[in-house]
């Protein structure tokens, strides 16, 4: 810690902790003799995983002294990755990753620690297949075309399929522990949904900020999604249902897709917004030539294929958090046909869309009812109940229906038209909702 540069109060107090401390073992009531703790740090202490964390710079540190090797991309060297006592090293070649390793298990032996050659893999990332061999202390380590780390599975084609698919497969073991669940009719459709994106989606979409989707993948996601809903509705194939009338019963709409997309964008963001290696490895460049034959799918590339916008200009969006929560929403929920990108604005209490036209029905101390219409117009602002008549005679390419039954038509209005606040009671639902627009 003094090579280190700590201050000399914090390495004494470390040393008060930590000199001459005794221990004794209880078993029952009886304890054991006390004996002296020559190694190790204090369990359930707030400090450990700070001196822990403290141990493994200093091996670092050291190991890495006149060290000229590692991978460079936008402009850092990076050499290893470290969390708590998993270590990472990164070399662009055979020998570069032998000398570094070399340097570790030396400067470890110093430090009275050791390499755990059972639990240390080698992986090569590169389009030649021929084996590596590196060895720690002349012990050979086994190489492994995949690993797991941190629940994630990394392989040396740098791909996610595999990752993907391992997560859906998780998934679905755990819709198939919920099956008493299922089986509820007590449990509404609406709940099983809810249900369903609280206890499911978590473990589908553990990860996704570091996938690239492609189409296959992005059609995994989605008809994971909807056998979810088949599974929990008890729906068999053979009933030859359609999505769409089963996304209706449970009232919901395609969100897996979109959750998983919004996880990559507030990932993407919040890197961008900081000063730190993951964002040079996320936007630096790697020196070299490109590979022959067609370019695989990039990380970036789904960024910008969503977003529709320039690298750069998505970049500059980042910077804002205010405007780039908003971007985020639209594009999380413009990837389905169908979907209708929803922009709100405080002042005018509103709801918006493009090439949709709504109807707000209220003022703003009721809240308002969202009534979008199906069919494309040309109109784009909304309007409230008070305008309504004169707008349509002006525009006149509309007409207001009225309902000689109100109480009888109003279901099939709530159900087709109407996207509304449950807050507001059926009472001013029914004395605001008094017609079905319809396009001539």
């Amino acid at each position: 810690m003094r090579d280190m540069g700590f201050a000399e109060h914090i390495i004494n107090l470390m040393q008060s902790l930590y000199a001459s401390q005794q221990s004794n073992v209880r078993v029952c009531e009886d304890t054991s003799e006390w004996f002296k703790v020559r190694r190790g740090v204090r369990q359930r202490c707030i400090l450990s995983p700070y001196l822990f964390i403290l141990m493994g710079e200093l091996l670092m540190r050291c190991a890495q002294e006149g060290y000229r090797g590692g991978f460079k991309i936008g402009g850092r060297l990076v050499t290893n990755l470290r969390y708590a006592d998993d270590i990472v090293l990164v070399a662009s070649s055979e020998e570069e990753l032998q000398n570094l390793i070399n340097r570790v298990n030396l400067v470890a032996n110093d430090l009275d620690m050791r390499i755990n050659t059972k639990k240390t893999e080698v992986m090569k990332i590169c389009d030649d297949l021929s084996p590596i061999r590196v060895t720690v202390a002349g012990y050979p380590l086994s190489e492994t075309k995949s690993f797991k780390y941190f629940g994630a599975m990394f392989n040396a084609e740098a791909l996610c399929d595999e990752e993907v698919k391992t997560r859906l497969a998780r998934a679905r073991g755990r819709m198939g522990k919920l099956v008493p669940l299922w089986r509820s009719s007590t449990v509404s459709n609406k709940l099983k949904a809810r249900l369903i994106k609280t206890l499911v989606w978590p473990i589908a979409t553990y990860g996704s900020e570091a996938w690239t989707l492609n189409k296959e993948l992005r059609g995994n996601l989605e008809a994971f999604e909807m056998q979810c809903y088949r599974k929990a509705m008890r729906i068999p194939y053979t009933a030859h249902i359609t999505n769409e009338k089963v996304l209706a019963r449970v009232g919901q709409e395609r969100g897996l897709l979109g959750q998983a997309i919004k996880r990559k964008f507030r990932y993407f963001g919040h890197v961008i917004r900081h000063n730190c290696l993951e964002k040079d490895i996320m936007l630096g460049t790697v020196p070299g030539i490109k590979r022959q034959g067609g370019q695989r799918r990039q990380w970036l590339d789904d960024i910008t294929q969503w977003s529709g916008k320039r690298l750069v200009d998505i970049v500059r969006l980042a910077e804002n958090r205010g405007q780039y929560r908003s971007f985020v929403f639209e594009a999380a929920n413009a990837r389905s046909p169908g979907t209708v990108n929803f922009q709100y604005t405080p002042r005018s209490r509103a709801w918006s869309a493009p090439n949709k036209f709504f109807l707000v029905f209220g003022n703003m101390d009721t809240g308002g009812f969202l009534a979008p219409l199906k069919y494309p117009s040309k109109v784009g602002k909304p309007i409230f109940l008070v305008d309504i008549f004169r707008y349509f005679v002006e525009i006149n390419k509309c007409e207001i229906i009225f309902s000689k039954n109100i109480n009888s038509s109003l279901p099939k209005i709530r159900k087709k038209y109407c996207l509304y606040n449950e807050k507001i009671t059926d009472l001013i639902f029914e004395i605001l909702v008094m017609a079905a627009i319809q396009i001539l």
